[in-house]
């Protein structure tokens, strides 16, 4: 079984990869992997880097992609993953995963996670105030999708307690094992 978890930026999908690895469950962050996302232009597909300066146009010209190819390699590794991301062409890869779990979480609290994360992106309220635009749009896509959804308001414990549940009922009660 392939399953996505995704959200916008702050919703606990690199922390929630990298503890769902510590119990057992495999599980990859997009971010984590060299070249497999990247920035480019929206007019002309060329890579870009990631720019010291961006505000709000450069935003609108560039977007995140996922290499598809990369990632189906990636996937196809495994007979039971979970991958951890977001990125601009996820609506086109959605056939990738047999389920996606769209992880959300108040405004308040996700400007909280993005000023204390280790990323560059999402400390400027220009990047604030395009993640609040974008999930205003991108979860309830989401969700149209057949996307389970779980808030990660809650301490971390619980809201790994919960993606675990949901992953084992995915996965045919406990086909993985892991450590409690």
């Amino acid at each position: 079984m392939k399953i996505l978890i995704t959200g916008v930026a702050g919703t606990g999908k690199s922390t929630l990869s990298n503890l769902l690895n510590t119990e057992g469950i495999i599980s990859i962050d997009v971010s984590a992997v060299p070249n497999l996302c990247y920035w480019r232009e929206k007019t002309t597909h060329n890579k870009i880097e990631f720019g010291k300066e961006r505000n709000e146009k450069w935003f609108e010209l560039n977007e995140r992609i996922c290499d598809p190819a990369y990632l189906s390699t990636i996937i196809n590794n495994y007979s039971n993953i979970v991958l951890c991301g977001s990125f601009s062409n996820i609506f086109e890869l959605l056939y990738l995963f047999d389920k996606v779990i769209l992880l959300q979480c108040n405004y308040d609290e996700l400007i909280v996670r993005l000023r204390r994360r280790n990323s560059d992106f999402g400390k400027t309220i220009i990047e604030q105030n395009i993640i609040k635009k974008w999930q205003k749009v991108f979860d309830p896509q989401m969700l149209s999708f057949g996307a389970i959804h779980l808030n990660t308001n809650a301490p971390i414990k619980i809201v790994l307690e919960n993606i675990i549940h949901q992953i084992n009922d995915l996965y045919n009660n406990n086909i993985f094992s892991y450590a409690k």
